[in-house]
């Protein structure tokens, strides 16, 4: 490990759950294709200037595919000045597994 020893890396995650997207129940195509809510666009944005406020560093956003989720992510993106990327790895509700392997996908660099 060059320059840093591996007590030394950190990592910080933020989980954030889709903004409002209405009542499920109440939408009749496909549940991934379910888009955010004016609520939710509301919600989102007060994230996003939240986040904002507290100075919160942001390197990276990883959104499900879902559509709700997407549009959540490309807000808080647009906000912080970077790019939001889907991983089909959070649809569905990931595992502990699936989880472990992303944040391992990103800090393996740091390692080196």
């Amino acid at each position: 490990m060059s320059g840093r020893r591996a007590a030394d890396l950190r990592l910080r995650l933020l989980l954030v759950r889709h903004a409002d997207a209405g009542d499920p129940g109440a939408w009749l195509g496909p549940d991934a294709e379910r888009p955010l809510s004016d609520k939710g666009v509301k919600q989102a944005a007060r994230l996003a200037a939240a986040l904002l406020a507290a100075k919160c560093s942001v390197d990276e956003i990883l959104t499900s595919p879902a559509r709700r989720c997407g549009e959540t992510a490309a807000i808080l993106a647009e906000a912080l000045g970077i790019e939001a990327h889907a991983d089909a790895r959070l649809a569905d509700g990931p595992t502990l597994e699936a989880l472990r392997a992303m944040v391992g996908d990103r800090t393996s660099s740091l390692a080196d």
